[in-house]
């Protein structure tokens, strides 16, 4: 048992960050994510699968100058992190976040952003709920056009760590630790705009069914930090949408019939489900199921 920034396999990501032969991430966000994977975990056993694989397709991914669709699990609030660590030294990586987190309303969440960089993270859009005294911001409806800027980003060589599915860390959610079937828009999204591989990235936490909320809500608590515990970071094999159905998704985005949207819609569903897919049977692979 170590700590995240002592482990074997992230020293060895490390390593191979150093010999020039990637695109590695701002300091900022290679020191930041590390920084907060090493204090939510703690006392960890680290282990990194497909970590060659990755680092193969990373070398590519430098050579080409075209970015990454790095799609990450969220049954933690951590997971997005804990995948930037791990990634950040061989990948030129940027993250969504919750546009509340880069607010002046939440004036602690945005200084803690803008250590890291604001321009490092992209904004989900959300919404005040006026209706809710807790949990009062909501995530806007799905538009397209709210990532435009985003895909020519990747287009132009800068990598993206997203949730492939819903977060499943709301307070007063029942949080069983396991990924469910709610896919998020914006990685089937991203990969049908641009044709870039996506990674699926499960994080696996020992002890995360218990949801403590030293994963889930920042509170730093003494007693799991100092818990030893196996946590899994398992890069998938990567998936690719082919050219004609970049070309469909394109084609039905710019045409003017009333079913675009739902047609859209379905496309996105039906890619976003297949990663889902892959992330399960990780899943199930590290439950002995």
């Amino acid at each position: 048992m170590t700590l995240f920034l002592n482990s074997p396999d992230f020293r060895a990501i490390q390593k191979a960050g150093a010999s020039g032969e990637y695109a590695s991430s701002d300091w900022r966000i290679r020191m930041g994510s590390a920084a907060v994977a090493t204090a939510m975990l703690g006392q960890v056993d680290l282990m990194i699968t497909g970590r060659d694989d990755f680092l193969a397709l990373a070398e590519q991914s430098a050579l080409d100058k075209s970015g990454l669709i790095l799609a990450s699990t969220h049954t933690t609030d951590q997971d997005m992190t804990i995948a930037t660590a791990a990634l950040s030294p061989v990948t030129d990586v940027i993250l969504t976040a919750a546009s509340p987190n880069m607010s002046f309303r939440k004036p602690l969440l945005r200084s803690m952003y803008t250590l890291v960089g604001l321009d490092n993270f992209y904004p989900v859009p959300f919404r005040i709920d006026p209706s809710k005294a807790k949990q009062r911001y909501a995530p806007l409806p799905f538009s397209m056009s709210d990532y435009d800027s985003l895909t020519n980003r990747i287009i132009s060589g800068t990598s993206v760590v997203s949730a492939v599915q819903n977060p499943r860390t709301a307070k007063g959610v029942a949080n069983t630790g396991r990924i469910g079937n709610d896919f998020g828009q914006l990685v089937p999204h991203l990969a049908l705009t641009t044709g870039r591989p996506v990674v699926p990235i499960n994080v696996i936490i020992e002890g995360q069914q218990q949801n403590p909320a030293q994963l889930n809500y920042g509170t730093f608590d003494i007693a799991f930090a100092r818990r030893e515990k196996e946590a899994m970071i398992v890069f998938g094999a990567p998936v690719t949408a082919d050219e004609e159905l970049v070309g469909e998704y394109k084609e039905v985005r710019q045409s003017d019939k009333r079913s675009a949207c739902n047609e859209l819609y379905h496309m996105r569903k039906s890619f976003g489900t297949a990663v889902l897919a892959i992330l399960k049977e990780t899943e199930s692979a590290y439950y002995g199921e």
